[in-house]
């Protein structure tokens, strides 16, 4: 028999079921519980009940926990990974359920699973276990608990954080992201509840921690920054990505929608549509692309007084988006930080971005594999770096996109070099970047946490020798403060000969000075930063196709992403563990790459066409000149001859 969704019929169905249960034969009772193990969602809808204090939506807060097709689906996982083995990202929107949905596997195991032992977990003490607060896990257990079936409820052992099923020794306990968690021994499963509002520095320790006490770890949150270690799980091989999306929830998502391009939307709830406005939506099919011109022009001709609207913006920053009439009414009334963070589950629109999340989007689209990784090799000899050259293989401490020509870069190009640089202790990495100024790319880059400042100057003297260019070497920048100063000493006394000059902006013009290299204070590096932001942005519109940084370095954008506005500073939102070696990166290569960018501004362009057959230019003018010569020397050699 099917059970009731409708609020009223199941309720009456759970009367009549326990009604039978609480008198029937003990084998009756555990063929339902047996039910309830296969198939837990069957305890949801028979026998829990949640919380929902808007009185909007249940004016005494009572309801029967009665679950979605896609909450079944999401209940049966979930249950087998706390039975087995798994880790598990679950991302969330606000006011969806994942908590609840979480909790109620746990209690559904806590009730009919022998020695089964349950974690959960918050940042906050009073997020654990308040007497008389909502928001509390153990308030939401307690209340599950209190009103289950009489004849199903357990005799148990209810103290502070700690809750013990006395029929069957299982358990469930509570602790703060503080301290010492999960060291106490050995669970079937934990939960972390809003783990990505836990401090970057609690939550690595945490994640550690847990893999080695905790057969299955649930992961909750609303996305914050792609640095945090919730936000990286997914992309670690082995994790189970699940999405509480608001676009799952049946009310919000009443006319799902979405915008393929510019002037065009695709309805996935037509159905919705049809019922409000049949003779235009009747000859449409789910899914079937719309101009949303056409489609407005219809709806005004037939239905004046509808108010209908939709968002044709083709989604770029987020492609593809999910809309409904109430998420465009949210996004409307909310701010973007906050419609990123509790709507789209989107970590490059969660922060405070320095960069537009749009224009890393679209970059993240071109980030491709490097075409060559390998080594820069030289000799040092008496203040002299000689025999520069690149083998292939190595730690691969450069990587190269683009072709090689032969084994070196093309040299009828010019390039320039940006470097950022570490003490060399492993905590962050020294960084040169190589733009190719002429076809506007990134062509390469040399990342490594351990390597000294001075050799870090003899291995970017070297890699200025190799990439040559039509200017013979690269112009070099760098950042000139704190470290740096060593940086410049040996760049200088290797006698570098092509070296950036510091710049002033004065009224409307740059003023070069004496330094060299660029100086890094809140001023100099927010102008940095944005001019290098349009740099990016500029790649997506031709008509900007002279300023454009084209960005295939995967590690580079993702730092890009995790850049935000702190107060008066601009930093990385946290520290993180970084491919190139470093225990901690400072967004390294973003600084590198725009420093590559500030001086691509004062690096000429190689490759420039001439046209050959306008009189008068400088181009005629060489070509007679050398027409002449050669008519020269022919006269000469017909003289000889005779």
């Amino acid at each position: 028999m099917e059970i009731p969704a409708i609020a009223v019929e199941n309720i009456a169905f759970r009367a009549d079921l326990h009604s039978y249960l609480a008198s029937a034969s003990k084998l009756a009772r555990n063929d339902f519980v047996q039910m309830c193990l296969a198939k837990p969602q069957i305890a949801f809808k028979t026998m829990l009940w949640t919380f929902q204090p808007r009185p909007e939506i249940q004016p005494y807060g009572v309801l029967p926990f009665i679950t979605w097709p896609w909450q079944d689906k999401k209940i049966e996982e979930l249950s087998y990974l706390m039975t087995h083995d798994g880790k598990v990202q679950a991302k969330k929107s606000r006011e969806v359920g994942g908590t609840w949905i979480i909790l109620g596997c746990g209690l559904v195991l806590w009730l009919f699973r022998p020695r089964t032992l349950g974690l959960v977990i918050s940042r906050k003490e009073e997020l654990v276990e308040k007497k008389g607060s909502p928001d509390c896990l153990f308030w939401k257990l307690d209340y599950m608990v209190q009103n289950l079936p009489e004849w199903v409820t357990p005799a148990f052992e209810r103290t502070e954080r700690h809750i013990k099923n006395l029929w069957n020794d299982s358990v469930i306990d509570g602790e703060t992201t503080a301290g010492n968690v999960g060291k106490g021994g050995r669970r079937n499963w934990v939960f972390c509840d809003e783990f990505p509002a836990v401090k970057h520095s609690e939550a690595v320790c945490i994640e550690r921690a847990l893999s080695d006490t905790a057969s299955c770890k649930i992961y909750l949150g609303t996305s914050e920054y792609r640095s945090h270690p919730f936000s990286r799980m997914g992309t670690q091989s082995g994790t189970v990505k699940m999405a509480f999306g608001w676009w799952l929830h049946p009310f919000k998502a009443n006319g799902l929608y979405w915008s393929p391009d510019i002037n065009k939307i695709a309805l996935e709830d037509i159905e919705y549509y049809q019922k409000l406005a049949p003779e235009v939506f009747n000859k449409y099919k789910k899914g079937q692309e719309i101009k949303y011109s056409d489609l407005m022009t219809d709806l005004f001709l037939y239905y004046p007084d509808l108010k209908l609207s939709f968002i044709a913006d083709g989604g770029k920053a987020d492609k593809p988006k999910w809309r409904s009439p109430w998420y465009d009414k949210q996004e409307a009334e909310r701010t973007p930080l906050d419609v990123a963070t509790n709507l789209d589950m989107n970590e490059i629109g969660a922060g405070d971005m320095v960069f537009t999340a749009s224009t890393l989007t679209q970059m993240t689209e071109l980030i491709r594999k490097p075409d060559f990784e390998g080594e820069i090799l030289y000799n040092v000899d008496d203040n002299k770096v000689t025999h520069s050259r690149y083998i292939s293989g190595g730690k691969g401490k450069l990587k190269w996109w683009g072709q090689l020509g032969g084994v070196r870069p093309l040299q009828n190009h010019n390039y320039v070099l940006g470097c950022d640089i570490s003490l060399g202790q492993g905590q962050s990495n020294s960084v040169c970047s190589i733009f190719d100024v002429d076809t506007r790319e990134k062509v390469g880059c040399w990342v490594d946490s351990n390597t000294l400042p001075e050799t870090f100057a003899d291995t970017v003297y070297a890699i200025g020798q190799w990439v040559g260019g039509m200017s013979g070497v690269p112009l070099l920048n760098f950042e000139a403060n704190g470290i740096g100063q060593v940086f410049g000493k040996r760049i200088k006394a290797l006698g570098y000969p092509l070296v950036f000059k510091t710049v002033t902006e004065k009224k409307g013009f740059r003023q070069k000075l004496a330094t060299i290299g660029w100086y890094n204070s809140s001023n100099t590096k927010l102008e940095l930063l944005l001019s290098y932001n349009a740099s990016l942005t500029a790649t997506f519109h031709p008509s900007l196709k002279a300023k454009k940084f084209i960005n295939y370095d995967q590690d580079s954008i993702r730092e890009a992403e995790d850049y935000i506005f702190n107060g008066s500073q601009i930093t990385p939102s946290q520290c993180i563990e970084d491919s190139g070696g470093a225990k901690m990166t400072h967004g390294d290569r973003v600084i590198a790459d725009a420093l590559c960018c500030l001086a691509a501004q004062d690096q000429f362009i190689a490759h420039t066409k001439f046209e050959q057959n306008i009189v008068g230019s400088i181009q005629w003018r060489k070509n007679r000149q050398k027409q002449h010569e050669n008519e020269q020397k022919n006269r000469t050699k017909l003289w000889l001859n005779l």
